[in-house]
């Protein structure tokens, strides 16, 4: 047992567990360095992961990281090396995404060969509301989505797909009942077939419960093939729906700059393989982290350490004043920043 890991081993699997319940089993950089370890010891076997408590991963520690700027430009790389070295592994690997997969415990599962979705399951990369992007494979998994105009909608918006919609999309490849997580992570902990285990225990979710395919009709007509933010504002006033005035005020809310730069990076990654992605991804992260990090550090005061429900001071502050310079400035290309852990 380590700080921030529980790893648990049988002949058949290792089960690593985000131990951090207090904190909604936040990210850290020691947490990478203790899942890397992990990833190690696994060999042949089934590598499972989860969460303790109520979730399984509600993102990076970015309260620590908004207090303490300087340490983004080593987090960051350290969380893109787990998850390239995760998916270049051969062992089958399995993520159990209960309750709050987020940011990046939403990017941790994406490299998982296993993504089991559960009736509490709620993913999203909700970065645009605290002044960047989403990334850490994000936008690869935008682009693959049954519906790519949600993948778009998910990018921009921030909203939470259920288990019953992540499971519809293609986010998670499995669905099972809440009472069947123990039950799933013993079976898999005494098999040596983790796939007909898995086959075993999924069952077909109730589709009337998804809450962002209930909207797929109206985000295929205001979300596919966009070109610009203005074109889509435009749509949805066209439309004026009740979810589409919701939409819009959301939008509205989120950061301006942040918007332009998720919309490009959504067009740069959605071609490129899972490992390019992540060196697309990850430039961008640092330029809006700690160069151009004035909105990241706003937001994340704003809306997560005051938690106040108010629109933040963001800079620009409304979209006609987010200039093509300052967009060009996030999408500058680096050299390759990957770190090894």
């Amino acid at each position: 047992m380590a700080d921030g890991l529980i790893v648990t081993q049988t002949p058949h699997a290792l089960v690593a567990t985000l131990n951090r319940p207090r904190a909604l089993n936040a990210l850290t950089e020691a947490t990478f360095h203790q899942l890397r370890q992990a990833i190690d010891q696994t060999g042949a076997r089934t590598f499972v992961l989860q969460g303790s408590g109520k979730c399984f991963c509600a993102g990076g520690d970015i309260i620590q990281l908004a207090k303490r700027p300087e340490t983004c430009s080593t987090f960051f790389p350290a969380e893109f090396a787990l998850q390239r070295y995760l998916s270049q592994q051969k062992f089958f690997s399995v993520v159990l995404m209960k309750g709050a997969t987020i940011g990046g415990g939403a990017g941790l599962s994406i490299p998982c060969r296993a993504r089991v979705a559960l009736e509490s399951t709620l993913w999203a990369f909700p970065e645009t509301v605290i002044g960047f992007v989403p990334t850490v494979g994000a936008n690869y998994m935008f682009a693959r989505l049954r519906s790519k105009a949600v993948g778009l909608y998910l990018a921009l918006t921030g909203d939470q797909a259920n288990g019953a919609d992540c499971y519809s999309l293609g986010i998670a490849t499995h669905y099972i009942k809440e009472e069947q997580q123990s039950a799933l992570i013993k079976a898999l902990s005494e098999s040596s077939n983790p796939s007909e285990t898995l086959s075993r225990f999924h069952q077909q979710p109730d589709f009337s419960l998804c809450q962002v395919l209930k909207h797929e009709g109206e985000i295929e007509a205001c979300f596919s093939n966009i070109s610009s933010i203005k074109e889509l504002l435009s749509r949805l006033q066209a439309l004026s729906s009740p979810w589409a005035v919701q939409t819009l005020s959301t939008l509205n809310f989120v950061c301006p700059l942040a918007l332009k730069v998720a919309l490009r990076q959504f067009h740069l990654c959605s071609s490129l393989s899972y490992l390019d992605c992540l060196d697309a991804e990850l430039p961008i992260l640092l330029q809006m982290t700690t160069g151009q990090n004035v909105n990241f550090l706003a937001g994340v005061h704003h809306r997560i350490i005051s938690k106040n429900s108010s629109r933040p001071k963001w800079s620009p502050s409304v979209l006609a004043e987010v200039t093509e310079a300052a967009v060009a400035q996030c999408l500058v290309e680096r050299s390759r920043t990957i770190g090894r852990l």
